[in-house]
């Protein structure tokens, strides 16, 4: 990770949720941005970061940058741009790398990490391991089976109705694996199971917008959570089941932009194409330029 600063004077006032364009460094373009993630900007006398105080879209010639702050960033304020670019600084790697990088003139030459994650042998899913199924007769908290729960491994809601239960919407509020509040919103099924798309290695609680339909009960699913931001697909080396090549899984990147009740996992889930039974074992090869980005700040209500 190393950042590349574009300087720019503001025309007019940007107020919340207002934008304005700035022109990319010298000798760079956007291929050079879109993979990076911590990407800041300096105004106001403080230094903001994305996605949590802004957001950037990178266009052909120039990057649009979103304003989420509260106070309005005045007219004539230089605002300083700093442009992540992934993977491993050129001037901290003295290998053969690094000096091919050193001599192009822009770097489209960068060092990724490999990072082996392990899930270990994560038990079967539950679609009740939350709340056996029984009716729901008004909004607000929903009586669990265990307070607090804890699972074995970081992995989705999943809430399943005997009825058609999609005008209702249940909010799990829980932890995630570093002690992080997590919130998500999953609206209720119709005669089907709903899987929540947010990784919780704790639950602590679970509330209705209004009364269910049918029986309705909670557990979690086979969606696993990553312990380090994941970009994409492109990012995965192999996949691994008991010590051999796996068949592919399904690859949910972290989500960027804002985080809602509603948004994906900020790092990102795996589903394996095996379901988990306690015995099978997954692990995931990847290469990431940073490794130690966990990604957009949790949204927790």
């Amino acid at each position: 990770m190393t950042h590349r600063t574009a300087t720019v004077v503001l025309g007019a006032n940007v107020a919340s949720s207002g934008t304005f364009d700035v022109a990319y460094p010298t000798g760079f373009n956007a291929g050079h941005f879109k993979t990076g993630r911590r990407h800041r900007m300096n105004a106001l006398q403080r230094q903001m970061e994305a996605p949590k105080d802004f957001t950037v879209s990178f266009g052909a010639s120039a990057a649009t940058v979103t304003y989420l702050g509260a106070t309005t960033i005045p007219a004539g304020s230089t605002v300083f741009v700093e442009f992540d670019v992934a993977g491993m600084k050129f001037d901290e790697d003295v290998s053969e790398l690094g000096l091919l990088a050193s001599k192009i003139g822009a770097p489209r030459v960068s060092k990724d990490n490999m990072v082996l994650v392990n899930f270990g042998a994560p038990v079967a899913l539950s679609t009740t391991a939350l709340r056996a199924a029984a009716a729901i007769g008004a909004g607000g908290a929903v009586t669990l089976i265990t307070a607090a729960m804890t699972f074995d491994v970081p992995r989705n809601v999943t809430t399943t109705s005997s009825g058609n239960d999609s005008a209702t919407v249940y909010t799990v509020t829980g932890e995630d694996d570093y002690g992080n509040t997590v919130v998500e919103n999953i609206a209720g099924g119709n005669t089907a199971t709903v899987q929540g798309n947010k990784a919780f290695k704790k639950i602590t609680s679970i509330s209705a917008s209004a009364a269910g339909t049918g029986n309705i009960s909670f557990g979690y699913g086979d969606k696993l959570g990553f312990p380090c931001f994941v970009p994409g697909a492109g990012n995965i080396v192999r996949e691994i089941l008991d010590n051999a090549a796996a068949t592919a899984g399904t690859l949910a990147a972290g989500a960027t932009g804002t985080p809602t009740a509603t948004t994906g996992d900020v790092r990102g889930t795996y589903l394996p194409n095996s379901a988990c039974n306690g015995s099978r074992t997954f692990e995931v090869l990847l290469a990431l330029g940073d490794p130690t980005y966990r990604g957009a700040p949790q949204y927790a209500g």
